[in-house]
């Protein structure tokens, strides 16, 4: 009567086994996320159009808490205040189809305006060498796992070349 028992529990346990295995393997983790420690290279004021010195390139995860260059610069702690004409962060987007570049300055109505890509452009990252400026930054996020992207080559001249 005892072997009745046991192997009946050993048949339930096996059973609820083999269907965790079954559920686990045709799930999607939902919870996929990134933290990124960024180290970032800073730039002496002001920014000579001619260096990319301080340029920090940088993919944004397509789920993010962002949404805005302004939030980015908010939640990097890039600097964006300080007396009129000081340096500011900077976040600059490149549209692809044109090549045309869109840059956000730190603390401005046109940052706060100024949405981010989710289709993998990177973003330009610029901070200011100056007191209090952060070495590193974190950026977070998930991924779509049924996105599909092309990311174009980089022509001459093109921002970051």
């Amino acid at each position: 009567m005892m072997n009745l028992k046991a192997s009946r529990l050993t048949v339930a346990v096996a059973l609820v086994a083999a269907v965790m295995l079954a559920a686990g393997a045709v799930s999607v983790a939902s919870n996929m996320g990134f933290k990124m420690n960024k180290a970032i290279t800073v730039f002496a004021p002001p920014p000579a159009a001619t260096t990319t010195v301080g340029d920090n390139w940088t993919a944004i995860p397509y789920n993010n808490p962002y949404g805005n260059a302004g939030a980015l610069c908010t939640q990097l702690g890039l600097t964006s205040t300080g007396a009129v004409g000081a340096p500011r962060g900077l976040i600059t987007i490149v549209t692809a189809a044109t090549g045309g570049a869109t840059t956000a300055t730190c603390g401005t109505a046109t940052a706060n305006g100024t949405l981010l890509p989710t289709d993998g452009r990177g973003v330009r990252i610029r901070q200011p060498n100056i007191a209090g400026a952060p070495a590193s930054v974190i950026i977070v996020g998930s991924h779509n796992p049924s996105l599909a992207i092309t990311v174009p080559a980089s022509g001459s001249g093109s921002i970051g070349d």
